[in-house]
């Protein structure tokens, strides 16, 4: 039996309309965060990255080191965000090639400063804020909530850290109308966090809505958002 491979066809023009379209959505000054993530999405990262930095991107976002390696390595000059995990050590790696780590608890900060400095530099860093997804990031909802505000704070005031943003992940902004009050109550407790900050004197670049909180709740646009699978075009459910 011969086994026939198969292939995708990207529409780099389909591309183009999609990336162009979701920006119109935006309100003005409002930054757009093209995630790349996973090959972009299976599409072709060495094709689209470039192509949205042309387009006018304001940053990309990767899951891993090796993602944002392998996007400088294209010669890609526009922010790229980590949004995974990072093994400290390899600090000296993110400075080199100017990425943002995320960073979810004030441990892992610590280690990350201590590695930084070591390497000579600072890692640019966005933190990562669990306001209900129950994944990853400093937990600022419910119980410990309050320490977990404390605690991102004294993570963006390590020295050899430099925070430029803090974003969240709605866990029900593509369940339409039944995860509305989920989303409501998630950016109410980010926009809290963000306004925290700016009163300690540490205004961030907070970014919360995902490819269907831009679909469904442009307003809660922020200074940023992070658009995934409908640069792809497609919808993120069936109840968008």
């Amino acid at each position: 039996m011969t086994l026939t491979g198969c292939r995708a066809e990207i529409d780099l023009t389909a591309a183009a309309e999609n990336y162009r379209a979701l920006r119109a959505r935006l309100p003005a000054g409002c930054r757009l965060c093209c995630v790349v993530k996973a090959n972009a999405y299976g599409h072709g990262a060495s094709v689209l990255a470039p192509l949205y930095e042309w387009l006018g991107a304001d940053a990309l976002a990767v899951a891993s080191l090796d993602e944002g390696v392998a996007i400088r390595n294209l010669g890609v000059r526009l922010p790229v965000l980590i949004l995974g995990y990072t093994p400290p050590d390899a600090a000296g790696e993110l400075i080199a090639n100017r990425l943002i780590q995320s960073v979810p608890a004030l441990s892992y900060a610590r280690e990350l400063d201590r590695q930084a400095e070591a390497a000579g530099g600072c890692v640019q860093v966005h933190l990562q804020l669990d306001t209900g997804m129950s994944r990853l990031g400093f937990r600022i909802t419910g119980r410990g909530g309050t320490h977990g505000v404390r605690d991102a704070l004294r993570a963006a005031g390590l020295p050899y850290l430099t925070a430029s943003g803090a974003y969240t992940h709605f866990a029900s902004a593509d369940e339409g109308e039944a995860g509305d009050a989920g989303t409501l109550r998630q950016f109410a407790c980010f926009r809290t966090c963000c306004r925290a900050a700016e009163r300690e004197g540490r205004p961030l670049l907070c970014h919360a809505a995902n490819s269907a909180a831009l679909l469904d709740h442009p307003s809660y646009a922020m200074d940023g958002v992070r658009a995934g699978i409908c640069l792809y075009g497609y919808l993120p459910s069936d109840r968008i």
